[in-house]
């Protein structure tokens, strides 16, 4: 339980912590799908928010793959392949199934069926009584992100539908989801994801989506987790006399100071994106942090544990060398004790234990007592009523 903030909190009346309040930041949309499922195991509801463009879903893969079978309904290849993509639903013994036989023929018709309402309804009219025909509605609401998937789905259908020239046909509409998932310059905002739900939900939020936000309760799970800096990627980067460079391909041998300029510069970005997952919670923050090879690079070996972690962006994991766990345990414990008890150091295997206890102390008995209704006796009162007959 917490306080609440604004003039309607009082003191003597607590809130209750609601699901909307905790915000768990990750750094890539992987990142989120593995807390979106852990909490779903758990039977907590999660919604992700997140600036990637829905063009980029796997779910627009798998509208291309239906779009092409639409296309060419005789195509058993184009076919099969839209039966068997993640976004129909079915499990690997159905998918088997349908490939073949009349699962298959009636399979086709529906396709061929959803290409003549084409031209009466539109790709959002025609696609969404095929899938509803096909059960697909019915096999996404039964798995565990399948509102995220039928979210994308919906979604990329509003902008086909939207656009005059792909709606003229499959085939049209094909061609330009291939082309805006490439194209520049289009609205970021309208190809944004959107969030699935507007339930009481967890949120999932990437840390650039982050910027300027804030959160009561913050989950950063993943601080232990940097990605390596490619030596020989292009980057732009800034010398010591201010002067911007684009170079395409670093070369640490022949420019051993404009490599080491573009390299900190690469690496600084990520300390930046520490800075803004560590101050958007307003009551509480929680850190996963541990002695991980990946973690010799990560912004918080510098800030704790003085690891010179820009000489080691670039390395393999294999050359970072290895955690002295002791003096690693010893260094978080020296934080903990000059924070005067604003920070507290709690091992996983201890908040796994109290999770469970937590748990075990909610869950329902095993043979739970019946429930019944209490009878009730009272005469209800009859109210005056005035009343309109008229005869024919």
């Amino acid at each position: 339980r917490f306080e609440p903030a604004g003039p309607q909190a009082s003191l003597d009346r607590p809130a209750a912590l609601q699901p909307t309040d905790i915000a768990v930041l990750v750094t890539t949309h992987a990142q989120g799908g593995i807390v979106r499922r852990a909490l779903a195991r758990r039977g907590i509801g999660a919604t992700e928010v997140t600036r990637d463009r829905v063009t980029n879903a796997r779910e627009a893969r798998d509208l291309g793959l239906w779009l092409a079978a639409l296309a060419s309904p005789g195509d058993a290849r184009r076919v099969r392949a839209a039966l068997a993509c993640a976004s129909y639903g079915l499990p690997a013994d159905a998918v088997a199934a349908s490939l073949e036989g009349e699962a298959f023929r009636a399979a086709t018709a529906g396709l061929v069926a959803a290409r003549e309402y084409w031209s009466r309804r539109g790709p959002l009219g025609a696609v969404r009584q095929w899938m509803r025909d096909a059960g697909v509605f019915e096999r996404l609401a039964g798995i565990v992100d399948g509102e995220r998937r039928l979210t994308n789905l919906l979604h990329l259908l509003e902008l086909l539908a939207a656009d005059p020239s792909a709606a003229v046909s499959p085939a049209r509409a094909l061609q330009w989801l291939r082309e805006t998932a490439v194209r520049p310059g289009i609205d970021t905002e309208v190809l944004e994801l959107r969030l699935e739900s507007d339930a009481r939900l967890v949120r999932i939020v990437t840390l650039h989506k982050s910027k300027g936000l804030e959160f009561p309760i913050v989950f950063v799970p993943f601080a232990f987790e940097a990605r390596r800096i490619e030596p020989l990627s292009p980057r732009v980067f800034h010398r010591h006399d201010g002067t911007a460079v684009l170079d395409l391909a670093i070369d640490l041998e022949s420019r051993p100071q404009d490599a080491q300029a573009g390299i900190r510069e690469a690496w600084a970005e990520q300390v930046r994106l520490l800075y803004v997952a560590l101050t958007r919670a307003r009551h509480a923050l929680y850190v996963g942090w541990g002695p991980t090879p990946a973690a010799r690079i990560a912004p918080l070996a510098w800030l704790w544990h003085g690891v010179d972690a820009v000489s080691l962006a670039t390395t393999t994991i294999a050359r970072r060398g290895q955690w002295d766990v002791a003096q690693f345990d010893a260094e978080l414990a020296a934080h903990e004790r000059a924070a005067g008890g604003a920070i507290r150091v709690v091992a996983l295997d201890t908040l796994a234990a109290d999770a469970t206890a937590a748990a075990a102390a909610h869950a329902a008995p095993e043979s739970p007592a019946a429930l019944f209704g209490r009878d009730v006796v009272l005469t209800l009162p009859v109210p005056w009523r005035r009343m309109s007959f008229t005869a024919w």
